[in-house]
């Protein structure tokens, strides 16, 4: 995103700004997720993977802002275990369709399992005009609430 202009802040929940994700990716963060309580974004977006997602569910900062953009209509989502470990239990999956990794698919309250092809749109309303990413998969399990 930052690519096609984009302003992406990346923020961390631990108390360090380099963590060391599942894989042993290395991510260094542009700020800690206190600095970011009074912005306002477009778009929040949370990764996956365990233990950050939870880890994430239970930073109260975080909580607030994610509460913020769903009470403010603006855009937020979640990939991997996030929706099903942060956003289902601070009640943002509420009359939403929903989906995660399938080792978490259980927790939501209701699914099924579908074969789909996967397109992903970005819109980017700041600096660039539209950006459009697409990622196919001819079996991608997918569960929706």
């Amino acid at each position: 995103m930052r690519g096609a202009g984009t302003e992406v802040t990346v923020a961390s929940v631990e108390k360090e700004l380099e963590i060391e994700a599942s894989g042993g990716t290395r991510i260094v963060a542009d700020t800690s997720i206190s600095t970011c309580s009074d912005q306002i974004f477009y778009l929040v977006a949370l990764p996956g993977g365990m233990p950050g997602s939870a880890r994430m569910r239970d930073c109260k900062i975080l909580q607030e802002i994610m509460s913020k953009q769903a009470e403010e209509k603006r855009i937020y989502g979640a990939i991997c275990a996030a929706p099903a470990v942060t956003l289902l239990p601070w009640g943002l999956l509420r009359r939403k369709h929903s989906t995660c990794h399938p080792a978490f698919m259980d927790k939501l309250p209701t699914f099924w399992t579908v074969k789909a092809n996967i397109h992903i749109s970005i819109i980017n309303k700041f600096r660039s005009g539209v950006v459009s990413a697409t990622v196919s998969s001819s079996t991608e399990s997918c569960c929706i609430h």
